[in-house]
């Protein structure tokens, strides 16, 4: 399991979480799926986010692996093209993903959206609204250097929602804008805090 995997929970699985929002139950009855986040691990516990119906609704809490029936990545959601069959695949965010889609295929690049899109693809429940942005993750191999993501960026830069595309390696994530501006120095996200320094993959 890595950063961004969706988990769906077992029936009466119960999320570990101090000080439990009142929101919580009732986000968790409606979508039982929680989202992998980046933190140190804790025994068998694995840290997630729980996502409410508000975008304030954010709260940190683990869960035991046991607890856990599937993984749902964001590779997987890209490769089922699940926007297409989606109830609500009119929606700008969804119709630009045909064109990430393809955009990322030219260049071999390993993608799959995140955020809400991901989590209502994952989860069949309305997360995104008509102005929402949409978060991808990519994961370049060996063979992708510089231009090729900056092509990448390029190509999905102009369509109409606001795109955020975080590059995941196994140090940690770097925001790909941030990073074609400053690729020796630039914030990367690690499961012990971030850090300033080069990001690499």
């Amino acid at each position: 399991m890595r950063p961004h995997d969706l988990l769906r929970l077992k029936g009466g699985a119960t999320v570990i979480a101090d000080d439990a929002p009142a929101w919580m139950a009732a986000s968790l009855e409606r979508a039982n799926v929680v989202v992998v986040r980046r933190d140190s691990l804790r025994g068998d516990r694995v840290p997630v986010g729980v996502r409410g119906h508000t975008r304030d609704q954010r709260f940190a809490a683990h869960v035991h692996a046991s607890a856990i029936d599937a993984v749902i990545t964001p590779e997987a959601l890209a490769q089922a093209a699940a926007w297409q069959t989606t109830s609500r695949r009119t929606l700008p965010i969804f119709r630009a993903m045909e064109y990430v889609a393809r955009a990322a295929a030219d260049l071999s690049l390993t993608w799959g959206p995140g955020g809400s899109v991901g989590f209502e693809l994952a989860t069949d429940t309305p997360t995104v609204s008509e102005t929402s942005d949409l978060d991808l993750i990519v994961r370049p191999t060996a063979d992708h250097l510089a231009h090729h993501l900056q092509a990448f960026r390029d190509a999905v830069a102009v369509l109409g929602p606001r795109i955020d595309t975080a590059i995941e390696a196994t140090c940690g994530s770097a925001a790909l804008d941030e990073w074609l501006v400053s690729p020796q120095r630039v914030l990367i996200k690690t499961m012990n805090g971030p850090q300033l320094g080069a990001f690499a993959w």
